[in-house]
């Protein structure tokens, strides 16, 4: 994390940002049960909630987004 810092990617704990925490872990409860119980509709549904909170999350945190980018690349692009 050299060209973020630790406190560009820091956020504030708040309600939205709670709020976001929750729906992706609800997301992918229902994801995993909607698979071991054979239920197409739920992990359907709980796909569907983890994918749009965890886009929002990335529009709300671009530096947390950059700063896993970085990481990825140092790692993976040598």
């Amino acid at each position: 994390m050299d060209a973020v810092t630790t406190k560009s990617t820091a956020s504030k704990l708040n309600l939205k940002n709670a709020a976001l925490v929750l729906a992706i872990i609800v997301g992918a409860v229902l994801i995993v049960s909607g698979i071991a119980t054979a239920t197409a509709p739920l992990a359907i549904a709980g796909g569907f909630l983890f994918a749009i909170t965890s886009i929002a999350w990335a529009i709300l945190h671009p530096a947390a987004l950059k700063a896993y980018g970085d990481m990825y690349a140092e790692a993976h692009l040598r």
